[in-house]
């Protein structure tokens, strides 16, 4: 079911430009696993991100976003939580 508005809305609406090529992935030395450091500062960064988003918008949210090797956190949308 797609709602228009919330979550989910557009998720079958996706086409790839290019046949995918399918390959394993490592992610062994990814900061996010192999540096707790790094892993403890980027989920409290998350963690306050989705608290001051809630916050401005009054309402629970699915957030999205990603983390950069230098650990900036950035927030690609955010809607309604259904």
């Amino acid at each position: 079911e797609d709602l228009e508005g919330f979550a989910g809305a557009g998720l079958y609406d996706s086409i790839q430009m290019h046949e995918a090529t399918l390959r394993p992935v490592d992610y062994s030395l990814d900061p996010l696993v192999a540096d707790e450091e790094f892993r403890s500062q980027a989920l409290a960064a998350v963690a306050h991100a989705a608290f001051e988003i809630e916050k401005a918008l009054g309402s629970a949210q699915d957030i999205e976003g990603c983390i950069d090797q230098n650990g900036a956190l950035y927030v690609v949308q955010t809607r309604p939580q259904v």
